[in-house]
């Protein structure tokens, strides 16, 4: 996500969340970038985005991503499994 516009980003994210659940995909990295000082809008928005009812019940847990990974500018997000 990281360089997407706000809004962008948000839709790309839905997507992204979608696809990966349809395909049985469970451990997600999603990479928001820091923003300017720490203060990145999409990496705020993220809890917002994952909490939305239709995304919330797909979503186990999430957390931020460890320095290999990106620490404070990425995500890990562990999906529900999917029962096809």
């Amino acid at each position: 996500l990281h360089g997407y516009k706000l809004l962008d980003a948000e839709k790309f994210f839905y997507n992204f969340i979608f696809k990966s659940y349809e395909q049985s995909y469970r451990n997600l990295l999603v990479i928001t970038g820091k923003g300017q000082s720490g203060e990145g809008k999409i990496r705020k928005s993220l809890h917002t985005w994952i909490n939305k009812s239709k995304i919330s019940k797909l979503v186990i847990f999430y957390t931020h991503a460890s320095l290999k990974d990106g620490g404070n500018g990425a995500f890990y997000i562990r999906l529900r499994k999917n029962f096809k």
